[in-house]
């Protein structure tokens, strides 16, 4: 039992060890939302010609595309 407890990655002891990379996986979906919606404040500043809700659908399959091609 102990063996497959290390071999998972559990570990023996009841401290929690928080690691940095642990942290920033927390962190990226947070950043990754802030730097969209700058974008969309920034195209919206420079009077883009599109609307509001054309932005949010070029966003929304720029993000399938990246999906689809493995990008994300």
């Amino acid at each position: 039992k102990i063996l497959s407890a290390l071999a998972g990655g559990t570990s023996l002891t009841p401290e929690k060890v928080t690691t940095l990379q642990d942290n920033l996986n927390q962190l990226i979906p947070v950043f990754a939302a802030l730097l969209l919606t700058f974008a969309c404040m920034w195209l919206l500043k420079r009077k883009v010609s599109l609307s509001p809700i054309s932005i949010i659908f070029v966003f929304f399959a720029l993000g399938v595309l990246d999906h689809v091609t493995g990008i994300i």
